[in-house]
């Protein structure tokens, strides 16, 4: 810093001249000036420095507080995550549970229903052949065959509901044989042609030449979803025909049922293959079933490692197509997957 005034005040002489006097105060004062100046200017750039510094802490500070609130916010949500994922998790094991259940029931009253349901078709169609010189009246005939149609009908949807429960409950066992496509698909012909005769509709055998000659698989499963399916198909055409075709697809082989039939909406091909659903209720009513035929198909499909798809354009006709893997031997359906 510059000279103080005690220093200015040794240094004037008596001698010194009034004006030399000034010229050195004002030289001091202005020395005195320019430092006081710095001082300040120092002063003022660590007030900012230090302003800035709480600045900073005080962002942090908040920083950390947010972070903190975060974390916290996190672990709240997390565990309620975890409380939500248990509460499923025991739901799932209650919903399976119960299905199960339903499943067994299903299975066991089905199955003893149908003893007795298979005495009655069986006694009333001894009855109807005239077997054992049984006579009756027309009148009485009429009744009989009333009994006999009634309870083959109900014979029938108490072997769908008995069939939905064996895969729902995991006791579908698949009794893997050699058998030949195109023999099998000439039985389901003529079983079926029958049906179509009845409501003049023309019966249509498509076979690939390429098929082979011997697959193994469940030959009872599959007929009956190749049955379901050419059932429905006759079901729900007027007129017109209705189509098998096999086919070679190379690792896999088809069965493809086509009819002209009244087909099913856009908004009803996400629900057919579902339980109990049926295209609409008009349907139902004109048409009767339970809606289980679609739904037994899809499962017994997949449980034999294949699958089922649908084309079908309203007052046009419908395609149901399974595709099911070649298996020339005997092996396990996880193998092939």
């Amino acid at each position: 810093m510059g000279q103080s005034l005690v220093d200015v005040n040794n240094q004037i002489s008596p001698a010194a001249s009034t004006n030399d006097q000034i010229e050195k105060l004002e030289a001091t004062i202005k020395a005195l000036q320019h430092d006081n100046a710095k001082l300040q200017q120092q002063l003022e750039d660590s007030t900012l420095e230090l302003q800035a510094t709480v600045d900073e802490f005080l962002r942090s500070d908040n920083e950390r507080k947010r972070l903190v609130n975060d974390i916290d916010e996190y672990i709240r949500v997390d565990l309620e995550r975890q409380r939500l994922i248990k509460e499923l998790q025991a739901a799932k094991r209650l919903a399976e549970e119960n299905s199960r259940l339903k499943s067994e029931f299903l299975s066991t009253m089905s199955h003893e229903l149908r003893t007795p349901m298979n005495a009655i078709e069986g006694f009333t169609s001894i009855m109807l052949s005239r077997m054992g010189g049984v006579e009756f009246n027309e009148k009485t005939e009429r009744y009989i065959t009333r009994v006999n149609i009634n309870s083959k009908r109900l014979l029938q949807l108490i072997n769908d509901f008995l069939d939905l429960s064996r895969v729902e409950s995991g006791r579908l066992e698949l009794a893997y044989q050699p058998f030949s496509p195109v023999d099998l698909a000439k039985r389901w012909q003529t079983e079926i042609s029958i049906l179509a005769e009845k409501k003049n509709i023309d019966f249509e055998l498509i076979l690939d030449p390429h098929l082979p000659e011997t697959v193994y698989g469940d030959e009872e499963a599959i007929s009956k979803v190749a049955i379901n399916l050419l059932g429905n198909a006759i079901k729900f055409t007027e007129q017109g025909k209705v189509s098998l075709a096999l086919s070679n697809g190379g690792e896999n082989w088809q069965i493809s049922v086509t009819d002209t039939g009244i087909g099913i909406p856009p908004h009803a091909r996400e629900y057919v293959f579902e339980e109990f659903r049926q295209v609409d209720q008009t349907s139902k009513r004109k048409y009767g079933g339970t809606g289980l035929g679609l739904a037994i198909v899809h499962k017994y499909t997949r449980t034999m490692g294949g699958t089922v798809t649908l084309q079908s354009e309203v007052n046009i006709g419908s395609t149901f197509t399974v595709t099911l893997p070649i298996q020339t031997k005997h092996e396990s359906v996880e193998s092939k997957q």
